[in-house]
Order: structure tokens, then sequence, then C-alpha cells
């Protein structure tokens, strides 16, 4: 007589595992959004994986316009060859800190300085801080960054 055997511990620990790995997950987003900075991830391949609520509550943007405009779509245009350069980088040193302009909802720009890392995963993972008006260290280190890796930047406009 053949015996069936069943593996009830092992499917066990599994449900157990994913719920807390759901929970966990949970939990990092709930931090995620209560956060006052911009908060984002990027896929391998720069498109945006993930971001929380700062980016509509400072920048104006709908969750879905954020995803169809990405970073391109935000980024003042003339950042956008900076940035890039930056983070094709961003590998080779813990993190990448520069300051950039962003479009508003209403078509208006303001500076954020932004921190990069690149994560075990291969994502780039982001915050950005509004940089007060009138904040001329904050321009002025993103100038001197920008001279440093020999790119140049008005980042007063």
């Amino acid at each position: 007589m053949t015996q069936a055997v069943a593996y009830p511990s092992g499917l066990t620990r599994l449900r157990q595992l994913t719920t807390q790995l759901h929970k966990e997950s949970d939990a990092v987003f709930g931090f995620f959004n209560c956060s006052p900075d911009l908060f984002i991830i990027l896929d391998k391949d720069g498109m945006i994986d993930r971001f929380n609520r700062a980016w509509n509550s400072i920048l104006g943007w709908t969750e879905e316009e954020i995803y169809n405009l990405g970073l391109s779509g935000i980024i003042h245009h003339e950042d956008l060859y900076n940035i890039s350069m930056i983070l094709d980088n961003v590998a080779k040193s813990e993190v990448a800190q520069f300051v950039t302009r962003c479009r508003t909802r209403c078509e208006s720009f303001i500076a954020v300085e932004w921190r990069f890392t690149q994560w075990i995963d291969g994502r780039l993972y982001a915050v950005g801080r509004i940089v007060p008006e009138g904040c001329a260290r904050c321009v002025e280190g993103a100038a001197r960054f920008a001279n440093l890796i020999g790119l140049t930047n008005d980042y007063t406009t």
C-alpha cells in the first residue's frame, strides 16, 4: 500500500513568510508615504517604479500623470543631460547629490536637491528636498558639482 506524503508544514511556512512579507511591504509603503520629501524608486531602465504622495502635494501631479510623464517630463529639459550623466555614474559612487528644477502642474519650476543611490537590486532610490527660495548655498553647490564633472548648467531659472 502506497502512503501519500503531505507537506503541510512546508506550505504553512510558505504562507507565513508570504503574509509576513506583505505586512512588511505595507509598513514600508506607509513609512514611504509619511515623508514630506519626494521619494522615488526607478527601475533598472530608469522608469518610475514607485513614488510617495509628496509628489502630488508638492508638484500637483496625479499618480497617473507622474507615471505618464516620467522624470523626463517633470525635470527641467536643461537639467536632463546632467541628470543622465550623473545617474550613469551613480553605481560608481555611494551617493550622487545634485539640484534640478522640477516642473509643477501649474507650469512653474521649483528647485529640488536630490540624493540618489543604486541599491543591490539595481534600482535607483532617491530622496528630493525642496530648495528654499534664495538658498544660494544649495544652488551654488549644484553648480560646483556640475563644473567638477565637466557639466555646466544654470540653476537659477
